[in-house]
Order: C-alpha cells, then structure tokens, then sequence
C-alpha cells in the first residue's frame, strides 16, 4: 500500500517506478500465501465504526514503535478509497493486525530501558519535546532528528535498532499526519503525546558512540537510481522513502535538501 500511495501522490521518475513495482514482486514472491484473495463479501460502511474503535489502544499508548498506528492509517486510507472493500472479513484482518501492533514484542527496544512499558508516564517529562503546533512543525521535527543516524548493533551484549527506530520515528509522524488529514484531527492529537515520547527515547544512545553517525552524500535523493535498483528484504525500504516524501511537503522549503539528505542515512542502510 506504501508503494501504491507512493507511485499515486508523488510525480516518480520511471526508474524509481520500475524499482518499486520489483520490489512489491520480490516481496510478494517471498510470502504468495499472503496474497490469496477472500472470497466475495458485500461491503458493510458500519464496519468503519469498528475500525475506529481498534486504532485507539494504540493511540492512547506507545507499543511496538507506532507501527499500529502506522499500518492502520494504510488500511483506513486504502478503505476510505475503495469503500466496496469494507467487509468483514478485510475489517476483522486489519484489527487482528491493530491489536497485534497494541502488544509489544520487544520490551528493551530503547537503550538503557529492560521494559519500556512500565515506564511510570506521569513522572516522565517531555518538555525538550513541546507540543507540535500542527502538521509543518511535527513533520519538521521528526526529520530533524536524523542529523545523527547510528546504524543498529550490539552493545553491551544487546542489539539495538538505533536506524530503525529513527525510520519508525519517520513513518509515525507520516501516519498521524495522514490521521488529521483524513478528518480525525482529535485522534491525530490524542496520538502526538506517545510520538513525542518515542523522540524521547529514539534519543537514548550509548555516549560512547557520540562520534559515530551514518553520512550521505551532499546531492543524496530519495530518487536514487541506484538506491531503487536493489531489491530488499526490508518493507521499510518502500515505507520510510513513502513517508519522508510526504514529510518533506510539509517542511520549509529552504530545509528540504538538508533533511532529504538525512533521509538518505537511513536508506544507505536498507538491506
């Protein structure tokens, strides 16, 4: 659906067009089962209430990244678009993916934290954070913080996504964008205080490796040829390009090409 969104908004050059209908092949190719389609269903509009009611629980806390609110926000534009689409047996997938996304996996995802979860959230203070003002100010802010982009490693015996949890940053502000753009302004806000919080502890990295960081080129772009002519394993390499394109529309012109490069840190490490 990212790739779909992609092609949709976004005038792409043919090469870049070319690479990411190859990697929705590759990526298909690997998981056919996935793609089985349901068999024939009437459309149900009520069914939309349902939805709505799923995506709160990961609204109303951080769990797994964002990615429940990031993947609902695919699904409930896609459903928006092609109401006829709207059956039970869609809606019953996309909550059972919600209510996934709603229970972590991964409790020391962040450096320093053995369980994030039981983070204590009235004694936790955002206030280097601020509340973003509106959607040019949240898209702002979350590409600045890739000035400095760690890739993922071990330290102290534990693996950490520093890169991935950057690219999630990206992906979780492009969704509760998508949110407020779509009409539900009060569930975008409701979900800005957990992102806000997920800047928090992106941020928490070993003081050791201050000095290291993922450079790109000066003319880098998310229009690479050759970053579009791989084939990657990682869905991330169609969804944090989808959502950057999208943040960069927001962000004053003059701060395009600095943070379009520091995207391109992320996307040197897919793989």
């Amino acid at each position: 659906m990212a790739a779909y969104y992609m092609q949709k908004e976004f005038d792409l050059p043919q090469d870049v067009l070319q690479g990411l209908a190859a990697n929705c092949q590759y990526l298909r190719s690997q998981h056919e089962d996935w793609f089985e389609p349901y068999p024939p269903e009437p459309a149900q509009p009520e069914l939309m209430n349902q939805l709505m009611e799923g995506l709160l629980p990961n609204l109303t806390n951080l769990s797994t990244s964002g990615h429940g609110v990031t993947l609902a926000v695919l699904g409930l534009k896609a459903l928006r678009d092609r109401p006829d689409l709207l059956t039970p047996s869609i809606v019953r997938g996309l909550l059972k993916l919600m209510e996934d996304a709603a229970v972590e996996h991964k409790l020391a995802r962040y450096y320093e934290i053995d369980d994030y979860t039981k983070l204590d959230r009235s004694e936790i203070t955002l206030s280097e954070i601020p509340p973003y003002r509106n959607a040019s100010d949240l898209a702002s802010r979350a590409l600045s913080e890739l000035d400095h982009v760690l890739p993922d490693q071990h330290v102290e015996e534990k693996y950490y996504f520093f890169a991935g949890e950057l690219e999630h940053g990206i992906t979780h502000a492009h969704a509760l964008i998508e949110l407020e753009r779509l009409g539900y302004a009060q569930l975008a806000k409701l979900g800005q205080s957990n992102h806000r919080l997920q800047m928090k502890l992106n941020r928490l990295k070993p003081q050791a490796l201050a000095k290291q960081g993922v450079q790109a080129p000066k003319e880098a772009s998310v229009m690479d040829s050759a970053y579009w002519s791989k084939r990657y394993e990682d869905p991330h390499a169609i969804k944090v390009p989808y959502a950057a394109l999208a943040l960069l529309q927001y962000v004053p012109p003059e701060q395009r090409e600095g943070m379009e490069r520091d995207v391109c840190k992320l996307l040197s490490l897919m793989k």
